[in-house]
């Protein structure tokens, strides 16, 4: 049942899945989505401890979010961004070269990421507003800074889930192309 559903996020993800069983070194990814998921429940379970904050701790200083928070999320989405473009262009640049003896190409559209793209530059809206937010209000909404974080440890959890499943089941991105 979880092969089932896991070919069936990369289909919605615009991927071909080549290796239907997805036993290529299998052990060694399924322990990687574990610790994956060791990641982010810790990670989830400190942005939580901070969208609530333990009253001993809230007069503290220490105890409050800061500009850190926000840089920090902010460049764990940016670099999820450049990762996503490389493999982007990468895919488009080798889709190109075996389509050139076929003839003249207008252009190709690799859907799995634009969708992957897409999730990005929603957290990215999100965490524009909630900044924007908490510099018109300062720190008595200090808890909304939380969200960011927990924003950027979804968008990494679901970029290294996919990226273990592509690895997995040998998955290609399938190409839209105009001829």
């Amino acid at each position: 049942m979880l092969a089932n559903f896991d070919k069936w996020i990369l289909t919605k993800f615009s991927y071909e899945v080549k290796n239907t069983a997805g036993n290529k070194h299998k052990w060694s990814y399924k322990s990687d989505l574990v610790f994956l998921y060791i990641y982010t429940g810790c990670s989830l379970y400190n942005a939580v401890m901070m969208l609530f904050p333990n009253a001993a701790l809230a007069n503290s200083p220490g105890a409050s979010p800061s500009l850190l928070v926000v840089i920090l999320n902010i460049i764990v989405l940016v670099r999820l961004n450049i990762s996503i473009y490389i493999k982007k262009k990468e895919s488009i640049n080798a889709t190109v070269n075996t389509l050139l003896n076929k003839g003249v190409i207008k252009k190709i559209d690799i859907k799995a990421w634009q969708s992957r793209l897409g999730i990005i530059y929603i957290g990215y809206a999100i965490d524009i507003v909630i900044s924007v937010y908490y510099f018109f209000y300062g720190q008595a909404v200090s808890e909304s800074l939380a969200v960011i974080g927990i924003i950027a440890i979804m968008e990494t959890f679901i970029n290294s889930f996919l990226d273990n499943l592509v690895a997995r089941y040998e998955a290609i991105p399938e190409v839209f192309m105009k001829i």
